[in-house]
């Protein structure tokens, strides 16, 4: 279906979620974002998800707000049954963020927006909405890039926002780790998710990076801690553990190449092969069974001369924390890159490297 409704000329599409946000109702929406290249002009529009019959419909009027970098669905406690919006941009004029925190009720018809400014910050390169226990959830906020003050370090926020409050702004927790890796600049962070890659039951983060010359791709978890003087619900980091990404030397001594330039990255899984031993740490093996599979896994695709082709990186077995290459095609079905839709590099006003759009992982 399209649906044309004369609101969003001369604005860029943005960043899409997909959920339920409102209190009451059970409906499951679409929140789109458009705003402008200046970054003067923006706004959300909420829709019903269409159907083979039938055409969206808008549920709420335009939500006028600033400029956005990111746009997340978050529980503010995790045994709610809906979620609320969360907006997160910063103005590069006023050197300002703001937050929106947004949900509905009375089936998408009342709206609850709450607005703050927080003016402590430089500008953030990540927002992750993190769980932690049955009734706890954070939202993580990342720091680094070269104009970061502090270029070699990346900073880690942890956020705990509060329902209708304007002082869930404050860090809950803040953390700084030398960057012993080969990524500095926004644009060479591909991707960032949270996971319980070990399967001891606490959250871990995970960065998936390449280079600026697209040759040296690493993985990069930050292991979450177990709480410390009753805090069950904190979130703590311990010292990030790097995998580079290499092959075989019997293959070759790169897995990437210059000309190879990523173009999507998501979080998979992976079905380990059964019956194999893999080496977690010295003097330590892990069987694994028929039926050991992670949810931590990466696929990354990129433009292989102008050919679509993919990889897919794993922990190296179920309960490690480093990463390896687990497989490579290079060349989906002769699918030509040319054709796939792009997202640009200032893409809702970060600095990233292109990426496509349209694909969803499932």
């Amino acid at each position: 279906h399209t649906v044309d409704d004369g609101h969003n000329v001369g604005l860029t599409p943005g960043e899409v979620v997909y959920g339920h946000f409102d209190i009451q109702s059970k409906n499951e929406v679409i929140v789109n974002y458009y705003g402008s290249k200046k970054r003067d002009r923006s706004h959300l529009e909420l829709w019903s998800q269409p159907t083979t019959e039938t055409a969206p419909v808008q549920y709420d009027a335009l939500v006028n707000i600033s400029g956005l970098n990111f746009l997340i669905a978050h529980k503010i406690a995790t045994k709610d049954s809906f979620s609320t919006i969360v907006g997160y941009g910063f103005d590069t004029f006023s050197q300002e963020s703001k937050w929106y925190f947004c949900n509905w009720d009375q089936n998408y018809s009342h709206r609850n927006l709450t607005t703050f400014s927080d003016t402590a910050v430089p500008p953030a390169q990540a927002l992750l909405s993190v769980s932690v226990s049955n009734n706890q959830s954070h939202i993580v906020r990342l720091f680094y890039d070269a104009q970061y003050p502090m270029s070699n370090k990346l900073r880690i926020d942890v956020l705990d926002p509060m329902r209708d409050s304007v002082t869930g702004n404050k860090p809950t927790s803040s953390q700084r780790f030398t960057i012993k890796w080969p990524a500095r600049l926004e644009s060479e962070y591909l991707l960032w998710l949270s996971a319980d890659v070990n399967g001891d039951g606490i959250p871990d983060l995970v960065a998936y990076t390449s280079d600026k010359s697209n040759i040296e791709v690493s993985v990069i978890v930050f292991p979450g801690e177990k709480p410390t003087g009753g805090a069950a619900s904190s979130l703590r980091l311990g010292e990030p553990v790097v995998s580079p990404i290499t092959v075989p030397s019997e293959i070759g001594y790169l897995v990437t190449a210059e000309f190879m330039k990523p173009m999507y990255t998501a979080r998979s899984s992976y079905a380990y092969p059964s019956s194999r031993n893999h080496k977690l740490s010295a003097g330590e093996d892990a069987m694994v069974t028929r039926d050991s599979s992670t949810n931590a896994a990466i696929m990354a695709l990129f433009d292989n001369y102008g050919v679509v082709s993919a990889r897919l990186v794993a922990p190296v077995a179920p309960g490690s924390l480093r990463y390896e290459l687990k497989g490579q095609n290079p060349a989906i079905g002769g699918q030509r890159a040319v054709f796939v839709g792009e997202r640009p590099a200032d893409w809702m006003g970060l600095d990233k490297k292109r990426q496509i759009m349209g694909i969803v992982s499932l």
